[in-house]
């Protein structure tokens, strides 16, 4: 049981368990929060296949998921920022802690060199 990947890593009251969020970003500069149900993504998905292309910076992988997204909100996302919103287990409850930015990937594609 022990070996139960969801269950190796003890939780103990102060510690905090991260959360990636991601927003996509507009040309204009508004953020908007991109859900794991929008995703087409769990947590442990993300976790896995998204969050090794943000730390990669792989502009081609996150475009493959995010441009679809753009598309169907007829918006056009310039960058995708990706942030750890973490909550700290407590003894009765979980509190949310500080989001923080992990990454900004700029989407544009990159200008032809003469």
């Amino acid at each position: 049981f022990i070996d139960y990947p969801m269950y190796m890593h003890p939780h103990h009251y102060g510690d905090e368990i991260s959360f990636p969020v991601f927003y996509g970003v507009t040309e204009t500069g508004e953020e908007i929060e991109i859900g794991s149900e929008e995703l087409g993504m769990n947590y442990w998905f993300m976790a896995k296949a998204l969050m090794p292309a943000v730390f990669d910076r792989d502009v081609e992988a996150i475009r493959t998921v995010f441009e679809p997204i753009a598309e169907r909100r007829g918006l056009r996302f310039a960058q995708v920022r990706c942030a750890d919103r973490p909550i700290r287990v407590e003894r009765d409850r979980f509190i949310a802690v500080d989001e923080t930015t992990i990454a900004i990937i700029d989407l544009a594609p990159p200008k032809a060199s003469r």
